[in-house]
């Protein structure tokens, strides 16, 4: 009995701090969204900026983004935005581990407080067990939303890069050369950034899925102090 009542204080101590961390977590995603929007509007503000002052006509503003030194400073930019959007995911997973903890407490408390279901089905408005809120979203999730926006953002900040790559490409083959072959190529491979984008959200969400359902179905230490304590 005096082991119970440790245990749920201990609980109870967990619980606390894990709300905390689930509240900060929020927060820091916020803030680390508002940096990122910060830095990917950067080379924008500034274009409209020379342009508006006149410092550069729009025909020398074209011939100056499709330069080798600014179309991989463009692409730099680019891959910093996806790196930045993975770490955005790593947040976004480390809230929803935070807020899974917190279900599993509660259900500790439901399954050993001689709680009546209709009590808890009341008053927990997530099912008290460790699988929720799911890793892996439905198909206009919000983390989704996110990720299809930075997605947008970031390909269109290497449209500079398509442009000077496609440009080499189709001086190499004479015979494809017109400006729709050329608009096409930057299409897709901007179609294509994008779906890189989505496909490695979809692939952690998968992995973090399939992590926790082989943690599951692994046997618990026979050894191990708090299976002792709960048993």
């Amino acid at each position: 009995m005096a082991d119970n009542v440790g245990l749920e204080k201990f609980f109870l101590a967990d619980y606390e701090q894990v709300a905390k961390a689930y509240f900060d977590q929020h927060k820091r995603f916020a803030d680390f969204f508002k940096f990122y929007l910060t830095i990917m509007t950067v080379p924008t503000s500034v274009v409209v900026y020379l342009v508006k002052e006149g410092s550069f006509s729009l025909d020398q503003l074209g011939l100056a983004v499709s330069s080798v030194p600014l179309a991989a400073l463009f692409l730099v930019l680019a891959m910093v935005g996806f790196m930045m959007m993975m770490i955005l995911i790593n947040i976004r997973f480390e809230i929803l581990r935070h807020a899974r903890q917190v279900n599993l407490i509660r259900g500790y408390f439901r399954d050993h407080v001689a709680l009546k279901p209709e009590i808890a089905e009341q008053y927990f408005l997530f099912p008290p067990r460790g699988d929720y809120p799911r890793f892996k979203e439905t198909k206009f999730g919000s983390m989704k939303s996110v990720v299809s926006c930075m997605a947008v953002i970031n390909s269109s900040v290497a449209v500079p890069f398509f442009w000077t790559i496609t440009g080499w490409i189709l001086q190499a083959s004479p015979r494809l050369r017109s400006e729709l072959v050329h608009n096409l190529l930057i299409f897709a491979m901007w179609a294509a950034t994008i779906w890189i984008h989505r496909y490695s959200y979809e692939a952690r969400s998968s992995g973090e899925e399939l992590l926790y359902a082989c943690d599951q179905r692994r046997p618990p230490t026979s050894n191990s102090k708090a299976n002792n304590l709960t048993a």
